[in-house]
């Protein structure tokens, strides 16, 4: 696992490229663009199979941005791994932006609390709410971000249309929505879009896999999604 803090251009490059691969990296800076502090030429000297970035609810900074995401993607795309999909949002053109992909990269904005076992590589979501959208915004094969929504990613006025006479609160789980006496339709909220999810029994578990397999498990049932 690499920690590097803050690190920019002059920090980065200061380490021995040979101590630099690891599986699980924590992206520079929350994701910032600036400085250097994520390039694409560093991460094919990482070599990361899972990258966590840490940007909360607190927007001042705007982190992630575009940028950074567009080159995890492209990275992940040359090495052909993925994930379960799941919601990562970032920062274009200072507007915050949701995709759905499975590519393994993950916010704690998005997902919450992480865990991951790093000899399984299993990474755990403290949120237990899953995208259903069919309508990849973004997966591992994207080179470009296209935030266009889909069907079942919704602006508020249209969220709003669908139950004219019911009133959307808030459910306990942070930016997640739901219609009086309709608790099973949840939407994610990410700056303008709601995004339908669904909740799983227990925590989200998340498998990278080299080779384009990935599988999704509770308690109550294991789903195998091999492609």
């Amino acid at each position: 696992m690499l920690l590097p803090g803050d690190a920019d251009k002059k920090a980065w490059g200061s380490v021995e490229e040979n101590a630099l691969p690891s599986d699980v990296l924590l992206l520079s800076h929350h994701g910032a663009h600036a400085h250097d502090c994520t390039t694409f030429s560093r991460l094919k000297l990482i070599k990361p199979k899972i990258v966590v970035i840490s940007a909360g609810i607190h927007l001042g900074h705007k982190h992630p941005r575009y940028d950074v995401i567009k080159d995890l993607l492209l990275y992940y795309s040359e090495k052909k791994m993925k994930t379960t999909q799941h919601i990562v949002s970032f920062f274009n053109n200072g507007t915050l932006t949701p995709m759905v992909t499975d590519a393994p990269i993950f916010t704690t904005r998005d997902s919450g609390s992480i865990t991951i076992d790093l000899e399984s590589l299993k990474i755990t979501a403290a949120r237990d709410y899953i995208p259903v959208t069919n309508d990849i915004l973004c997966d591992s094969h994207a080179g470009e971000v296209n935030p266009i929504p889909g069907k079942r990613i919704l602006n508020r006025n249209q969220l709003l249309s669908l139950y004219p006479e019911k009133k959307l609160v808030n459910s306990p789980f942070d930016n997640v929505y739901y219609f009086n006496d309709v608790p099973d339709l949840l939407y994610y909220n990410n700056g303008d879009a709601y995004i339908q999810v669904k909740q799983t029994v227990t925590d989200l578990e998340k498998s990278v896999e080299d080779d384009f397999s990935s599988s999704y498990s509770s308690e109550s049932d294991e789903t195998d999604l091999s492609e």
